[in-house]
């Protein structure tokens, strides 16, 4: 048996990997990386809205992954 030290913290850095069975954060972050990628003249001003531990910053860290060093990203948190 390995020897496991308590307490055990989680970490609340975002991981960059979609870890739901349903693929909700993959799935809203390739829209939106998609919506960044179109060829809209419009402004894009995107935001995300939700309490603690939703996976916000996890969405975002997958649309940074999935649009490359093309794009920069603005990330404020008030």
């Amino acid at each position: 048996m390995a020897d496991i030290s308590y307490p055990r913290f989680i970490t609340n850095a975002p991981t960059g990997q979609d870890l739901l069975e349903s693929g909700s954060q993959k799935r809203t972050a390739k829209s939106i990386s998609d919506h960044i990628r179109s060829k809209s003249t419009d402004f894009k001003l995107i935001g995300l809205d939700g309490g603690w531990g939703s996976g916000k910053s996890n969405v975002i860290s997958i649309i940074k992954n999935e649009l490359g060093i093309d794009y920069h990203l603005y990330i404020y948190d008030a």
